[in-house]
């Protein structure tokens, strides 16, 4: 995200003091200090126009939203909500940006060009900086898939389109997520495509009057917000990254801006503080389950909108907020966000698991160190104006800017086009290529979801569908389902591997569905009513889901899965309770298929939960195991789930008994990698689990059905 300092700019500076935005402009000679700790002095514009003071307060502010971020991105405790630093930035940003576009306005010198130039010199420089050395670190540390993210990211980013990059590539509460170096840029993306049109719109309504500017302000808020609100429950990831999401936090802090151009404001104490209660509390108490952007990202909004007009010199908010350190670390802002998350993920990437809370909080320091460096070595030279910056001349400020750009896309389009360099890649490292190439197998190969006639699998029951049932029922009789999520999916492939297989075999399975959730876009009710429409379409229901979705962590808003990815790789897992709501759910959803017709729970398998990446350097022949407890904390909730189905009258077959699982041999072989990932199973591991155990006949056994 961009931190836009009023005070250091090329061409011309608005000055602020405590009593909100001044309407004074500086020349070029009368220079303001670049520390943000002393009075600045500028040249009235017309008659009446007093000496302002550069505002403290706000250096503070931005340390108040940085560290959450930066504490939220190192997983400590009491920063669940720490995220939300990104939206009082973008106050911040509204805030100041309309302050500058204003005076220069009342001043006569507004011009789109110098405006583009302040931005270049102030975002694009440190900017550069870091996404060079980020390439250059994480060259020898990533696989090359994952070197291709990157360079794609890099591309996006120099078209300030990060944020639609993002938007369709990950969740950003993800674990993937914390392993993209780049994926902070998708807000300075936000902020750069809000002002290729803002400055325009505000220098065609301002001269309309500050009533006409108010306006037109709030009508972008209202939709903007409604569309957010609306967004947020159809794609909650999406609209977390979407620019239409976001401007409406920018639009408040314009619109405190205008409201105090030109307007003595007069510092009040509840206000401002109530503002800082706000973001903190906002930092505290969301996580990632909180709509944001939606109705609660309204209270750490208003609570800087608060603080920016009521927390001014006079007040304790204010007070505190320019004291040296806050205002130091609100200086170094910009820089530290920039450097934290890739020197996060790279740590992560190179240590293949989360470090320890002591790691992160030395990488937390690590950030502010880079930070300082480049705010003195890499952003003040082109700021400061003395002796003078470094490319001086506007246009050399464009030319270098969009030779840079153009070189990151030219680097984005090649990473992307040779896979992540996976040429060069494989050159270097043979070894670990050959492990490369069985998880990349194992990765692409599926079998087939369909054979063209009544072995078939579908996400959803459309009329078409209902129909083809319909069909292979009077041609073959009552046939074999395959309920569930994703894991069904690999239950569908064993079944369908085999040489035996019936030949009416439906799967009916759709990736993260669970009968527990209550999801508009699952089958599990429209299975439902297909049965009572269609009575005895179907010989045995088999189903099948995730074991990690059925353990609970103790927080909700970290899934069992996250946690066991996360642990290092010899780390014993710790002890995890199952979720008794989520089984309760599972089983009263079955309960009621299985008044319609024979229906079995396929128990959970044993899930390694480790990222196949991994193994890369370790080598295909090095024995693969499970972390420490992993097997006995899937067969003791294999246990409990078939306790729970016994007392609900449930059918219960164990698919870890079924299949005799055992690690190392079922991790899988240098030739064939049995696992596709954490915890699915690849194409070869349908086919030799399927060929151990005849599922739909030990189903049909359960419920006391002959084969």
């Amino acid at each position: 995200m961009h931190l836009p300092h009023l005070l250091a700019r090329s061409g011309g500076s608005t000055a602020t003091d405590g009593d909100g935005i001044g309407n004074a402009v500086c020349e070029p000679a009368a220079l303001p200090s670049v520390s943000g700790c002393g009075v600045v002095t500028c040249r009235p514009v017309r008659a009446g126009a007093r000496r302002l003071d550069h505002r403290r307060e706000i250096d503070g502010l931005r340390a108040v939203a940085v560290l959450p971020v930066l504490f939220f991105h190192a997983g400590f405790p009491g920063f669940s909500g720490g995220f939300v630093g990104v939206d009082v930035f973008f106050v911040i940003s509204g805030f100041l940006i309309t302050g500058i576009v204003l005076a220069d306005l009342d001043a006569g010198r507004f011009s789109i060009a110098q405006f583009y130039e302040r931005r270049a010199r102030r975002i694009l420089p440190a900017l550069f900086v870091v996404t060079v050395c980020t390439i250059m670190v994480a060259w020898p540390l990533m696989l090359p898939d994952a070197f291709r993210r990157l360079g794609e990211s890099a591309g996006a980013m120099a078209l300030f389109l990060s944020n639609f990059y993002f938007l369709s590539k990950v969740d950003y509460f993800a674990p993937a997520a914390e392993l993209q170096p780049l994926l902070h840029t998708w807000s300075l993306a936000v902020e750069e495509q809000f002002y290729l049109f803002f400055p325009l719109l505000l220098a065609w309504i301002w001269p309309r009057g500050r009533t006409v500017t108010l306006a037109v302000l709030a009508l972008i808020f209202g939709l903007s917000l409604l569309f957010a609100v609306w967004a947020g429950g159809e794609n909650a990831e999406r609209n977390f990254f979407f620019t239409g999401s976001r401007v409406w936090e920018l639009a408040v802090g314009a619109v405190c801006a205008v409201a105090m151009h030109g307007r003595v404001g007069k510092p009040r104490q509840v206000p401002a503080l109530a503002g800082i209660v706000m973001i903190a509390a906002a930092v505290a108490l969301f996580d990632r389950t909180t709509q944001n952007p939606g109705l609660p990202t309204l209270l750490p909004v208003i609570g800087t909108a608060l603080v920016l007009v009521w927390g001014q010199r006079g007040t304790v908010v204010a007070a505190a907020l320019s004291l040296p350190v806050p205002v130091a670390i609100g200086l170094i802002s910009y820089s530290a966000y920039l450097w934290h998350f890739p020197v996060f993920a790279l740590t992560k990437v190179t240590l293949d698991h989360v470090p320890s809370a002591g790691m992160m909080a030395g990488l937390v320091v690590l950030s502010l160190v880079f930070a300082s460096a480049t705010w003195w070595l890499v952003e003040q030279p082109f700021r400061r104006r003395q002796p003078a910056p470094l490319l001086s001349r506007r246009r050399d400020v464009f030319r270098v800017s969009v030779a840079v750009m153009l070189s990151f896309l030219v680097f984005g389009l090649a990473a992307r086009q040779t896979d992540g360099f996976i040429g060069l890649w494989r050159g270097l490292h043979p070894e670990q290529a050959r492990t490369l190439d069985m998880i990349e197998r194992a990765r692409s190969e599926m079998l087939p979801a369909d054979d063209g006639a009544c072995a078939f699998r579908v996400d959803a029951l459309t009329e078409d569908v209902q129909a083809r049932l319909t069909a292979c029922r009077s041609r073959f009789g009552p046939g074999t389902a395959v309920l569930g999520d994703s894991h069904a999916i690999d239950i569908f492939g064993m079944v369908t591997s085999r040489s035996d297989r019936p030949e009416f075999v439906f799967g009916l399975a759709k990736p993260a569905c669970r009968p527990a959730e209550a999801r508009a876009d699952c089958p599990y009710e429209d299975f439902e009513r297909l049965l009572d429409k269609v009575p005895g379409l179907f010989r045995i229901v088999v189903f099948s889901q995730s074991g990690a979705y059925m353990l609970g962590t103790g927080k909700a808003d970290v899934p069992a899965q996250e946690l066991l990815v996360g642990l290092p790789v010899q780390s014993p897992v710790p002890r995890l309770e199952a979720d008794t709501g989520r089984i309760a759910g599972v089983l009263g959803y079955l309960a009621r298929i299985g008044r319609h017709q024979p229906l079995v729970w396929l128990g959970p398998r044993i899930e390694p939960q480790i990222r196949l990446p991994q193994f890369v350097k370790r080598g295909c022949a090095d024995p693969w195991l499970p972390r420490p407890g992993t097997e006995d904390l899937f067969r003791g909730l294999d246990a409990r789930l078939a306790l729970d189905s016994a007392a609900a009258g449930v059918p219960y077959l164990s698919q870890i008994a079924a299949l005799d699982l055992t690690f190392p041999r079922d991790y899988g072989r240098c030739e064939a990698l049995f696992w596709s990932d954490e915890d699915h199973y690849s194409a070869e591991g349908e086919r030799v689990f399927g060929a151990r155990a005849d599922l739909v006949g030990l189903a049909l056994q359960a419920v006391g059905i002959s084969r």
